[in-house]
């Protein structure tokens, strides 16, 4: 930034300046800088009750802008609002906007609820596109509403966001939207989106987190499409936690042909974990191995179970035609895995079978002989 002045700028002008009283203040400054001219302009004064007031407040850089207005209560709270807006993006050189496009706009403002600081946020995008790393981020719509009320530990929110076609790499979600609610006591989140990540997405769900002095609570409902697979909490997914005990309650996931549930206590050195799979999908591991993207079933067992010095645990997986959709593995015939193991007084015994695929025996074809003439 470079070439700063001090001049006055007509655009500032407040008609009731001259019903202010008490000392007053004002700023105008304008700059040129790489992304375009920058102004600034703000006048406030001190009211009569003590106040701070700040009637107008300009700043503007390139086409983007913000102004409003603001007052510093003697309760020590801020009042006022805020309007933004970024113009489009796009018109401004490639040098100076690095890769971003659309146009934002933003709506703040700031008020006192029950003697505390308050603060609403609207915000506006369309056609946005963000350059991530060798990625581009492109965005339709996007929009936000939230409310924050400050208390005296974390603040209660309110709010939704909703993205719409939002594209990155080979996700793509029609829609995303968003709630939270609630303060340091209870906090909900609802979620619900509709696209294609690694599959067919089409999933809801609703996240409660609540605490305490003694304890935190957590509870996670999911219903939906995920992967392609139908997913289906049963009932919700309830976890609690102390300064030493955690507990997950007995819990079922169904997905579109099987399930997994279980259920996990932990305190001190103790720990009670059950496991069951059937019929589990692996595609649901597209999550963290998508490049595999494997195909078949799953089946087994797990239990652990640690008091003081003494562990014991079996394990029993039956995997039933699992076949990678890996280049150069799509001829192999599906595979049968069972892996077996026992934990006892920290010792482990593991065994896993993986029978050879024998190929299909193709029909034995026997030529008839040659039919001859009937003697005359």
């Amino acid at each position: 930034m470079h070439d700063l002045e001090l001049d006055g700028l007509a655009s500032l002008s407040d008609p009731d300046a001259a019903n202010e009283t008490g000392p007053m203040g004002e700023i105008r400054l304008s700059a040129e800088s790489s992304l375009g001219p920058l102004r600034i302009e703000a006048r406030g004064h001190r009211k009569a009750d003590g106040a701070i007031s700040l009637p107008l407040a300009f700043v503007a850089l390139g086409a983007a802008k913000i102004e409003g207005s603001l007052i510093y209560g003697t309760d020590a709270l801020l009042r006022g609002e805020f309007n933004g807006q970024s113009g489009d993006l796009s018109d401004l050189p490639e040098s100076q906007r690095y890769g971003l496009e659309g146009d934002l706009s933003l709506k703040a403002a700031l008020f006192a609820h029950n003697e505390k600081q308050a603060l609403s946020v609207e915000a506006a995008g369309q056609s946005l596109v963000l350059p991530i790393q060798s990625k581009r981020l492109s965005l339709q719509r996007l929009d936000l509403k939230a409310e924050a009320f400050l208390t005296d530990g974390l603040p209660r929110i309110d709010g939704t966001l909703l993205l719409s076609d939002f594209l990155l790499g080979f996700t793509q979600l029609n829609r995303l939207q968003i709630s939270a609610t609630g303060d340091r006591s209870r906090l909900q989140l609802d979620g619900k989106a509709d696209g294609h990540w690694r599959g067919p997405l089409d999933l809801g769900g609703s996240l409660i987190w609540s605490q305490d002095a003694q304890s935190q609570k957590a509870s996670l409902t999911l219903a939906g499409l995920l992967f392609g697979e139908k997913l289906n909490t049963e009932k919700p997914l309830s976890m609690q936690m102390t300064k030493d005990h955690l507990t997950l309650d007995p819990f079922r996931i169904e997905f579109s042909e099987g399930a997994i549930s279980g259920a996990l206590t932990k305190g001190g050195d103790e720990v009670d974990l059950r496991l069951d799979l059937t019929d589990m999908p692996l595609s649901i591991l597209n999550v963290m191995s998508p490049q595999i993207l494997p195909t078949g079933t799953l089946d087994g067992q797990l239990s652990l179970l640690q008091e003081k010095d003494q562990s014991r645990g079996t394990m029993r997986l039956f995997v039933h035609d699992l076949a990678p959709a890996i280049g150069g593995f799509t001829q192999v015939p599906p595979l049968q895995i069972s892996i077996k193991a026992d934990l006892k007084d920290d010792l482990l015994m593991m065994m896993a079978e993986a029978p050879p695929a024998i190929p299909p025996i193709p029909p034995l074809l026997i030529p008839h002989p040659p039919s001859r003439p009937a003697p005359v």
